[in-house]
């Protein structure tokens, strides 16, 4: 099943998010606007020598996209950092999730079809912006997991990374990442489902530009795909 964020965009106004940390926050300095809603967690500074991704060159040139049998046969393998995870963690109950957050004030205004659709997804791309974060972690339901899960994500070498477009982060719901490959801008992340659990991880970009991620079992079947040349969540517009 292929994710469709066009269908979507009119998520921009509702934030989507989660505690840096799972009960830390981070700040992101982006074009993404969470809605007029106040936000509930404080955020941590990021430091001063972060520099926000510039615009590419106007005589660069951007790669092609590539099909998923492509970048499994011609990509090169990328190495890949677990910074936090958990193999017991599991979706609390749909009567609990409501009870707790799509009843929230938050929430409870907004469209439902909208607040309930990380609810039904289990990949989510991250660019350290703490009401993104946020929302994403009260309505996957990500709530339930311990605090301190993604320390090691939110250390400052490593959002500062996110945030200059080193590196992608990406949260893995009930798979676990096996591999991934790069051909230019598009990547093959290959998953096995899993009855519990989550993961986030940390890659490195090729390049400081929207990607294409494809996620795909292990027989090479893709099931869904992340195109940030297409997303609303790119927070970085002057980079498309």
């Amino acid at each position: 099943m292929q994710m469709d964020y066009n269908k979507h965009s009119n998520l921009l106004g509702l934030a989507f998010v989660l505690m840096v940390g799972l009960g830390t926050s981070c700040a992101q300095t982006s074009s993404y606007q969470p809605s007029a809603l106040a936000p509930i967690s404080p955020t941590v500074a990021v430091s001063q020598e972060t520099a926000l991704p510039q615009t590419p060159s106007s005589s660069a040139q951007t790669p092609r996209s590539h099909t998923v049998s492509e970048i499994m046969a011609q990509g090169a393998s990328m190495p890949f950092e677990v910074c936090g995870e958990s193999s017991t963690w599991r979706r609390p109950s749909e009567e609990e999730q409501r009870k707790t957050w799509w009843t929230f004030p938050r929430y409870s205004s907004a469209k439902q079809d909208f607040v309930k659709w990380p609810w039904t997804h289990n990949l989510f791309v991250i660019y350290g912006d703490a009401d993104f974060e946020f929302d994403i972690l009260n309505l996957s339901g990500l709530w339930t997991l311990p605090a301190g899960i993604r320390d090691q994500c939110v250390e400052l070498k490593h959002l500062d990374a996110i945030l200059k477009l080193d590196k992608a982060e990406v949260w893995i719901l009930l798979n676990r990442v096996k591999s991934i490959k790069r051909l230019d801008d598009d990547f093959a992340v290959v998953v096995e489902p899993t009855s519990n659990g989550v993961q986030f991880i940390q890659f490195p970009r090729p390049r400081r530009a929207p990607s294409v991620l494809h996620f795909v079992n292990e027989s090479g079947k893709e099931i869904e795909e992340i195109n940030e040349k297409t997303s609303p969540y790119w927070p970085y517009p002057n980079l498309r």
